[in-house]
């Protein structure tokens, strides 16, 4: 009974708090409302009654029926019907179709690529290539005095190249005794047999000592071996003589040239003749020697010749070898792997040189 009594009073008092809350949003909604007058009341109710004379439900349904006659007799455009006879575009083959587009793609880029690299490449490699310079034009060079050889000439070798002029060819025992030095080489080494390999080295140092002191007369130094053949050779380089005069010097009166000239015009004037063996790029020195041995009168001869040493250019000349010497072949220890550098390339002469070597010159 007491928790009923309490239940009931509980409902009693929620029931209380209901009534004030309505009361007081009714006063709310009552205060917010406008206040019409009777004159606006009548206005509202006359604007009312002009709406229902114009909205005649009559004419609505006349104007309905009218529209319904007009959608009639408007004519039906009947479409033909599309038969869809084509097959559908299997997808899974356009896309096969679409990745071999792209590998294709893919393939020819690359190829481009490939190409402008090598373009490229090329365009470098053109860049760094050097400018054709034409050479001048030809000039012609006259030799002095042409004079006929004699009928019997003693020829008396020299060979000139463009710095030097070597005259110990002159002296007819100069291969001689280079065959007998290496010969005597040889034998001190205790080397016998009709094949014979020497040392370079050793055979270089006794070359050194017992042979070029004998020859003063040379105006270059003698170049040594390479290492890859077995010859057994001397090649005179004046590049390697930092102590050689030049090559006016070497021509001039009183030098060692001069002196060997003097002394062949006084010894054989009729018969004598200065025989020089020009190389590439000669010429120069060939003109000064022929001017000398114009003073002295003595016959001159010449010829033109490539120097077989292709690695020194036209200042180097082989002067003297061994090959075989009494029934005995002669070479150095050499590296069969060793190449040659490439060929220095010859200082071109553009020059017209008008006259025959060996005969009368004009």
């Amino acid at each position: 009974m007491d928790v009923m009594t309490n239940v009931v009073g509980v409902l009693i008092i929620v029931l209380v708090m209901t009534g004030i809350t309505l009361a007081q949003v009714a006063k709310k909604v009552i205060a917010e409302m406008e206040i019409v007058t009777e004159e606006e009341m009548k206005e509202v109710k006359k604007k009312a009654e002009q709406a229902k004379v114009k909205i005649d439900p009559e004419k609505i349904k006349q104007e309905m029926k009218k529209l319904e006659q007009e959608i009639k007799a408007v004519p039906k455009i009947e479409r033909p019907p599309v038969k869809v006879n084509q097959k559908l575009a299997d997808l899974e083959a356009l896309k096969a179709k679409v990745e071999e587009a792209k590998v294709n793609r893919d393939k020819e880029k690359q190829q481009v690529d490939t190409y402008l690299s090598k373009i490229e490449e090329l365009k470098k490699r053109l860049a760094k290539k050097p400018t054709f310079v034409p050479p001048p034009p030809p000039e012609t060079l006259k030799m002095p005095n042409p004079r006929p050889m004699p009928k019997e000439p003693k020829l008396y070798h020299f060979w000139v190249t463009s710095n030097s002029v070597v005259s110990s060819y002159a002296d007819p025992s100069f291969q001689a005794d280079f065959n007998n030095t290496v010969k005597q080489f040889a034998k001190e080494s205790g080397l016998s047999g009709p094949k014979v390999e020497l040392d370079a080295e050793r055979l270089w140092d006794h070359l050194n000592k017992n042979f070029l002191p004998k020859y003063k007369d040379l105006t270059i130094n003698a170049y040594g071996w390479h290492p890859w053949h077995g010859r057994i050779a001397l090649w005179l380089n004046g590049k390697n003589d930092p102590t050689a005069p030049p090559p006016e010097d070497q021509v001039k009166l009183g030098s060692q040239f001069y002196n060997v000239l003097k002394e062949i015009a006084a010894k054989d004037a009729q018969n004598g003749v200065a025989f020089f063996h020009v190389a590439e790029g000669g010429m120069d020195n060939y003109v000064r020697s022929r001017e000398v041995a114009d003073r002295l009168k003595l016959n001159v001869g010449w010829d033109m010749r490539l120097i077989p040493n292709s690695q020194l250019g036209d200042t180097a000349w082989n002067v003297v070898s061994i090959d075989e010497f009494e029934g005995v072949k002669y070479s150095r220890k050499f590296d069969p792997k060793a190449t040659p550098p490439p060929r220095a390339a010859p200082t071109p002469d553009t020059r017209m040189i008008k006259g025959r070597a060996g005969s009368a010159l004009d």
